[in-house]
């Protein structure tokens, strides 16, 4: 049995940022998507929330969205980056990426 542990990316490129940002698109069905440059340097949790739409004064044009966030992990097994969607259990495996165990607190 593989171990499967979280992780953090180390150092990640323009490269690795922009494979990411594609996986997520991928996973959110190719609705548009803005990470932070320091998504998953941190943590190993990415949650991604669907941005609004607005009428021109600013006023959400669908009323209250009760829409759950989107979730994702990333975990490092057998050495590789790998990107876990925790709703539907799908993985992508990062093909620009290193990663290191995270830390976590207790």
């Amino acid at each position: 049995m593989q171990t499967e542990r979280p992780a953090v990316l180390v150092s990640p490129t323009a490269a690795t940022r922009a494979e990411l940002v594609e996986l997520v698109r991928e996973a959110m069905h190719g609705a548009p998507v803005r990470l932070a440059p320091d998504a998953l340097t941190t943590t190993s949790q990415l949650t991604i929330t669907r941005a609004e739409r607005r009428d021109a004064a600013g006023h959400p044009i669908l009323g209250r969205s009760t829409e759950q966030p989107e979730r994702f992990r990333l975990i490092e097994r057998r050495g590789r980056c790998v990107l876990v969607q925790e709703r539907t259990g799908r993985r992508w495996t990062l093909r620009s990426g290193t990663c290191a165990p995270a830390i976590t607190g207790g």
